[in-house]
């Protein structure tokens, strides 16, 4: 353990005046010490591959302008070339067309695709480069630093690097002369071949001359696509530039990435960081409206469902569904519903792609085959969509949401509202849980069951789908509680009430929206305002248990628990006779009884097929509740 003085003293802020502090404090804070700098960006090669790689330069240019470096720089091969003048001057019209979208000065570096013409034409395209792209070989000076741009292919081919790859005594003497006029402090040299990974060729007495003048920091070049950090020797830094637009090999998570470089010059030194292209975006880049939208694209209420997935005992059913997607943002956006398959159910949606303009729908046909019902195990099918979101930025934000398709369990229904069955509870040993499909969350709602067991030691769960939204019926060591999750709020709003032990009782939740309420026996324990709307999540409701985030079971309960029912309306408002047993009706959305199972289920009476998975022990006793 570091000692206090200690670790007082390893967070000292070192720098130049003290801040004016409003409070007292243990940290000697002081304002930055000022270093003068510059930034510049480089662009790689744009040659090579289809016309997309003019999107990347677009791209290139946008995320420069974000950067707002001081002056931009190539490495070469701006324009395809190796062509006729016919067909190169249409191709360098396009860079320069991209690349004045740029709102500072950007400086060109011929590379072999600029200068070279159809099959060997005598004197290629160089004297349309200079007429449309500037001097073979210049300089200029920035505040403390000088660039010099070298011509690497004087010789037009590079077939034989020792040969053809040097440069010429004229461009030598005027390097020689270029570095003895300039007063800078330091030099940086760019030029588009990297000569120093050919053998054989002049480069070392231009690396001499170089290192010679003490002030050269960095040599850059491109050509070969890739980006490689080539070390330093004789204290010049050497650099390839990989592909901005240009096309690449497979490594295009590392060396082969479309990227930009940006260099930040300071007068002891120079920092370089590669930024994949589209990777560098605007303060502008989600607007507030657009982020309302989306949030509420998040929600996933843009993909409704009808129908439901027919399962039976021993057979696989073929059911068709019908879906619909509605685009409620302000913008045209593309939408995808792929094939699926998950836990034996394979989904197919026709049509699966399409383009919507705001405020238009599409609908789908969903047709799911369902495998035969399994009662070891919930299985709970859901239909996959997928919303392209376009930014004004440029940025597109994809929105994906998975709805639950509900399943009807062949002669569940009937089962569960039969005649003559005995009356039994649901016992669970502090293990066992039930799950529902039920997932929605409504705008105004009841839960309630009959309850018989113990204070708990913590927390457990009764009815409830609590997850950081929601709501659900708890039983703490505080008593009943009744919990929402208003999407105005932080925490949770908790409603509690004494529960009475080792014997039954009813417990109900009641929420119209406005004001929350929990009834023990019918009597009204707490009332709170809850004025607003529950968050919601998609996870699945449990009886005798509580979700996590994953929708697996925790806070499990140790009791018995009987006649459990959901409902989208507030129920009561004041004192009640509670109910011994539920009967459904159009508010119903869950109703076990847990008298009878059906196919290993409990059967859901209130006609939504929510039918009850028991996991772990779940065992059905017969009781009494009076």
């Amino acid at each position: 353990m570091l000692h206090a003085p200690l670790l007082a003293a390893l967070l000292l802020c070192q720098g130049g005046d003290p801040v004016r502090a409003g409070t007292e404090s243990g940290q000697d804070l002081r304002s930055p010490l000022e270093r003068e700098s510059f930034t510049t960006v480089i662009f790689g090669d744009r040659t090579g591959g289809d016309r997309s790689g003019l999107d990347v330069l677009r791209e290139g240019v946008r995320m420069a302008s974000r950067l707002d470096p001081d002056f931009v720089m190539t490495v070469g091969d701006l324009v395809q070339g190796y062509n006729r003048a016919a067909e190169w001057l249409p191709q360098m019209i396009e860079y320069k067309q991209i690349v004045n979208h740029l709102e500072v000065p950007w400086y060109p570096v011929a590379g072999n695709h600029d200068v070279y013409g159809h099959d060997g034409e005598p004197g290629g395209r160089i004297a349309e480069y200079k007429e449309y792209f500037g001097p073979l070989y210049y300089s200029f000076d920035y505040r403390w630093a000088h660039f010099v741009v070298l011509f690497s292919d004087e010789a037009l081919s590079f077939s034989n690097p020792p040969v053809d790859q040097n440069m010429g005594p004229e461009q030598f003497e005027w390097l020689r002369e270029d570095l003895a006029s300039t007063q800078a402090e330091q030099i940086f040299v760019f030029l588009h071949h990297p000569r120093w990974h050919h053998t054989g060729t002049n480069w070392p007495r231009v690396h001499d001359l170089l290192a010679s003048d003490g002030r050269v920091r960095a040599v850059f070049a491109g050509h070969e696509h890739q980006w490689i950090d080539d070390d330093v020797k004789d204290g010049i830094h050497y650099h390839v530039i990989g592909a901005t637009g240009g096309v690449t090999g497979d490594m295009t998570e590392v060396f082969e990435a479309q990227m930009i470089a940006q260099l930040r010059v300071r007068r002891d030194g120079y920092t370089m960081a590669l930024l994949p292209v589209g990777q560098v975006h605007g303060a502008d880049a989600v607007l507030g409206p657009e982020h309302v939208e989306l949030r509420r694209l998040v929600r996933g209420g843009w993909l409704e469902v009808e129908g439901e997935v027919a399962l039976a005992a021993d057979e696989s059913l073929t059911s068709v569904l019908s879906a619909t997607i509605a685009n409620r943002t302000q913008r045209a956006i593309t939408f995808r519903a792929p094939d699926s398959s998950e836990d034996g159910f394979r989904i197919h949606c026709e049509p699966s792609t399409g383009r919507l303009a705001p405020g238009e729908r599409a609908e789908l046909h969903v047709t799911v085959v369902a495998p035969p019902h399994d009662p070891a195990r919930p299985l709970v099918p859901g239909v996959f969509a997928a919303l392209d979101y376009e930014l004004e930025s440029g940025l597109v934000q994809p929105v994906r949401t998975r709805r639950q398709l509900p399943t009807t369990l062949v002669g569940a229904t009937e089962a569960a509202r039969a005649d003559g069955l005995p009356n039994r509870a649901l016992f669970l040993d502090g293990a066992g849980c039930v799950r529902t499909s039920l997932s929605d969350v409504y705008d105004a709602a009841t839960l309630e069951c009959w309850v018989r067991g113990e204070t708990p030691e913590s927390w457990a769960g009764l009815v409830s789908k609590t997850q950081s939204s929601a709501y659900g019926l708890t039983w703490t060591p505080q008593g009943a509680e009744g919990n929402v999750r208003l999407l105005e709020r932080d925490s949770y709003l908790t409603c509690r009430g004494a529960l009475p032990t080792g014997r039954w009782a009813h417990v109900a939740w009641s929420w119209d929206g406005k004001t929350a309420r929990l009834f023990v026996d019918g009597k009204l324990a707490q009332e709170l305002e809850a004025v607003g709307k529950p968050k919601w999540n998609r996870l699945p409701l449990y009886v005798g248990a509580d979700t996590n985030y994953r929708g697996e079971p925790e806070a499990r309960f140790l009791g018995w628990i009987d006649e459990v029912r959901v409902s989208n309306v507030a129920r009561y408002d004041a004192d009640f006779e509670p109910q011994r047993r539920f009967a459904p009706d159009e508010h119903t959305q869950l109703l076990l009884h847990f008298d009878a199972p059906y196919q290993g289920l409990h059967p859901d009476a209130s006609g939504h097929h929510h039918h009850g998975w028991p996991l772990g022990s779940a065992l059905l006793e017969d009781v009494d509740v009076e």
